[in-house]
């Protein structure tokens, strides 16, 4: 059911959302949007498989049993391929298959599981190549970079039992390269489409028993934009260290009543305290600005992040990342999927929760454009591409609307 939101002091809304496509679905599902169709990953008793479908008809155009559980499933366009990936943090349990965009045949598999960008990267960007992770996290195990269409091995790398490893895209683009930190605390960055050593350092506090694998959860690692941080948390007091991007330069350090992780606002990298935001200058760790009352903020584009609170009413809202200042409140809407997509907004409507309120954000305008009250979506399982929601609903069946973007 569709209902637009006319408001009686403004103008009709610019746009609605159309429902173009309904397809019937069975257990636990996972959606990935594809070239004028989605790709759907389903879970039963009967066991599992990935279909795709048309958005233009519902249509099955087909079907492929898969033999593990399609927990994530990747279009990437430039190799021609759906990747389907489960992970299991048990010896050889994590694998991922890789199948034909056309006719959904499987061409290769393999054990391990892939690193992608997180936040997730536009499809348009994702390119050939993949980097895999293998064998189990207590154990030896070892980097590979794939083609992913032939399953090619351009290089690999055994990295040590215990060590972490996390993308690094410090050139904000879609070819991050990769940071491994072993048990001794000792960082190292390879490029990632060649698996050259761009730089290595011991990271400061991350030695000895309370170093990289700290059970205590006091010492943590992060990328950051263009930087490495390294947390240290002892009592109420956090010490935030700050290494550059390939190299490991080591720039600055400050401590400070911080909690939870350091976030990219663009201009800035954002830190939370209890009852506070603050904005530290990348390059120094000097503070820029510090509002209160804020919790959290992700970038939206440009100069703009969308605030987050713990606060009756006002929840949210979008922020300058140069001075801290409030542009928009924003009440109790908040984004949809959060990442990538801060611009579709949605709040469940307090008179009939079986209903949601979609908004679409401006952050440039500072403006909220209203556009239509819709029941029926579970909001869990909803992923937006371009112009186009994908909900796995409440109904057993994955729904599609189109929205003006």
């Amino acid at each position: 059911m569709l209902v637009l939101l006319l408001s009686v002091s403004a103008a009709p809304p610019r746009s609605a959302f159309v429902r173009v496509a309904t397809i019937s679905v069975q257990g636990q599902v996972t959606v990935e949007p594809g070239p004028r169709s989605v790709f759907v990953g389903e879970q039963t008793l009967g066991g599992q498989d990935v279909s795709r479908y048309s958005i233009a008809t519902g249509r099955r155009l087909w079907r492929t049993p898969v033999s593990d559980t399609p927990e994530n499933l990747r279009y990437i366009g430039a190799a021609g391929v759906v990747a389907v990936s489960t992970f299991e943090p048990v010896p050889d349990s994590a694998r991922l298959t890789v199948l034909d965009v056309n006719t959904g045949r499987r061409l290769w598999s393999t054990a391990g599981y892939p690193l992608w960008s997180w936040p997730p990267d536009a499809q348009a960007q994702r390119g050939q190549y993949a980097l895999l992770l293998l064998g189990a996290p207590a154990g030896p195990r070892q980097l590979r970079f794939v083609q992913m269409r032939t399953g090619h091995v351009s290089w690999s790398r055994p990295i040590e039992a215990g060590s972490q490893v996390q993308l690094a895209d410090w050139r904000r683009s879609d070819a991050p390269d990769i940071l491994v930190v072993g048990p001794d605390g000792v960082a190292t960055v390879l490029a990632r489409a060649t698996g050259a050593v761009l730089g290595r350092t011991r990271l400061a506090g991350m030695s000895g028993p309370d170093g990289a694998n700290d059970p205590t959860g006091q010492t943590s690692v992060s990328v950051v934009g263009t930087s490495v941080i390294v947390q240290r948390r002892a009592g109420s007091v956090t010490a935030l260290t700050d290494y550059t991007l390939p190299g490991l330069t080591r720039r600055w350090q400050r401590s400070g009543p911080y909690f939870g992780f350091p976030g990219d606002c663009g201009p800035v990298l954002c830190v939370a305290e209890l009852d506070r935001l603050v904005g530290l200058d990348p390059g120094s760790g000097s503070i820029r600005w510090s509002v209160s009352d804020w919790q959290g903020a992700s970038l939206i584009e440009g100069d703009e992040l969308l605030g987050y609170r713990i606060a009756a009413g006002e929840r949210s809202g979008v922020l300058d990342a140069r001075t801290g200042r409030l542009l928009l409140g924003l009440g109790g809407w908040s984004p949809l999927a959060a990442f990538g997509t801060a611009r579709l907004m949605a709040e469940p409507d307090s008179s009939d929760y079986r209903y949601t309120w979609f908004a679409r954000l401006d952050p440039g305008g500072a403006v909220l454009h209203p556009m239509a009250r819709v029941t029926g979506i579970g909001l869990q399982g909803c992923q937006p591409d371009r112009d186009l929601l994908f909900c796995a609903s409440m109904e057993s069946d994955v729904s599609v609307w189109r929205y003006a973007a």
